[in-house]
């Protein structure tokens, strides 16, 4: 497809059934440097053996190459794309839901905000699975203790983090309360669609993203959250029944939808 800065790779896929389908965008995580399309295949297969919904992946800009904003704008391009082929993606309407892991996260639930300021498209669910929403704060370790408590030692640690981010941001100070970095700094989340957040025990993010859930349900939003034990960052990649039961969630989250 057609991006602000060119061709941005999207991979779709299909489910048995004729349609038509509910459309899932999936954005891959990877600290905003690593990661694509193969790297989350199975996580986007999964998806649509146990959603039935036809799911495109993005293939964003990576750090440090394309710093901030080209990820957040190839991801809202993508939307895009996805509303004006509707009808050739064989969508049931011009609804959209958005899904993410870990950074991806962070760009599903930024461009919903962006698409609510907008009017365009109209998202209306986000599956947000250990989502970073908040990593940037220059007191990240005081609001979110397991940034500290799980700093080393579980998958993602604290240092990776930090070296990740900096590439991202250029301008990193500046950037720190940006709700388009951190969106969990937007002053105005009412009126956002739904929302699935999964968060792991072991995981440095799992605070942020539990206190996103908050702060969504504090300005209305219906959130379905839950914390899942003895797993770290990640674990939607893997082969446990931790994985499993979330697919089972966010099955019957969207048949709530």
């Amino acid at each position: 497809m057609d991006g602000p800065a060119g061709k941005i790779p999207i991979r779709i896929y299909t489910p048995q059934e004729d349609g038509p389908f509910e459309i899932i965008v999936y954005y891959h995580g990877g600290g905003f440097v690593l990661g694509g399309l193969q790297t989350h295949d199975a996580i986007a297969r999964k998806l649509v053996q146990t959603t039935g919904a036809r799911v495109v992946t993005v293939d964003y800009r990576l750090a440090p190459e394309n710093p901030f904003p080209a990820a957040v704008e190839d991801a809202y391009a993508a939307l895009l794309w996805v509303q004006n082929h509707r009808t050739s993606l064989r969508a049931k309407s011009s609804d959209i839901i958005v899904a993410g892991d870990s950074v991806g996260g962070n760009l599903a639930t930024v461009v919903t905000q962006i698409a609510k300021s907008k009017g365009k498209p109209n998202i209306t669910a986000q599956i947000l699975l250990y989502p970073a929403t908040d990593i940037f704060s220059r007191d990240a370790s005081v609001l979110y203790p397991s940034m500290d408590e799980f700093a080393e030692g579980y998958v993602l640690t604290k240092e990776s983090l930090d070296k990740f981010f900096k590439l991202y941001i250029a301008n990193a100070s500046d950037r720190k309360y940006d709700p388009l970095v951190a969106p969990i700094r937007s002053k105005d989340l009412v009126g956002l669609p739904k929302t699935f957040i999964a968060t792991a025990e072991f995981d440095p993010l799992r605070d942020q993203g539990e206190a996103y859930a908050k702060k969504l349900k504090d300005a209305g939003v219906e959130v379905f959250a839950k914390r899942f034990e003895k797993v770290p960052h990640g674990f939607m990649t893997t082969n446990s029944e931790a994985t499993d039961e979330t697919y089972e969630l966010i099955s019957e989250f969207l048949e709530e939808k």
